[in-house]
């Protein structure tokens, strides 16, 4: 990630990768949001795609905790808090719990001033404390 190789290298991978969003599973769509955030591509497609994706009922309940804190982070350093609004509601409607990955999202609202979003995990992590996978966690 700290090598972007040759001038709009990056940028022409991302548009390619979009047109075949639908071909990626679960795992590769938050490793791909996470990759451009981290890269600060804030303005690629590819990541509005890759979160709607995630939201599908038939993606969402293939998200692991790890590519779950992928998605949180893509969102808030990508300046779409939003759209984890988005995905916590997907993970409710397929009974996916957020676990251990709730608690890092909880971490970055707060450090992003997002208040509302924050108040708003710590209420779907309250939700789930009863869960077995949330007391281990």
């Amino acid at each position: 990630l700290r090598l972007p190789g040759p001038p709009g290298i990056l940028s022409s991978i991302a548009e390619t990768a979009a047109e075949h969003v639908h071909r990626f599973d679960a795992g590769n769509l938050a490793i791909a949001a996470w990759a451009l955030a981290m890269l600060g591509m804030k303005e690629q497609h590819l990541l509005d795609l890759a979160i709607d994706r995630v939201c599908l009922p038939q993606v969402c309940p293939n998200l692991g905790s790890r590519a779950l804190s992928m998605m949180a982070l893509a969102c808030f350093r990508t300046g779409r808090p939003h759209r984890l609004d988005e995905l916590l509601n997907a993970t409710r409607l397929v009974g996916l719990g957020i676990g251990a990955s709730g608690y890092s999202a909880a971490v970055m609202a707060a450090e992003q001033g997002e208040a509302e979003t924050e108040i708003r995990i710590l209420e779907v992590m309250s939700e789930e404390s009863a869960d077995g996978r949330m007391q281990a966690a």
